[in-house]
């Protein structure tokens, strides 16, 4: 995804996050997809209230007052 160009100027392909979703939750594999270029790791079974909080660290949310 990263190293394809942005689509007609839509999206900088640094700027879409990449999410990991795993079983796996060693050191090992969180160093893998780290150095892979992951931003953030969910392991499996993946809950509602961890992806909300990993999404709003990555899509602004408009809050309402």
């Amino acid at each position: 995804i990263r190293a394809r160009p942005p689509a007609r100027g839509r999206w900088i392909a640094s700027d879409v996050p990449i999410i990991a979703v795993t079983a796996d939750t060693t050191t090992e594999a969180v160093a893998k997809c780290t150095s892979a270029g992951m931003n953030a790791l969910l392991k499996k079974p993946v809950h509602v209230d961890e992806l909300v909080a990993v999404l709003e660290r990555f899509v602004p949310v408009p809050r309402t007052a």
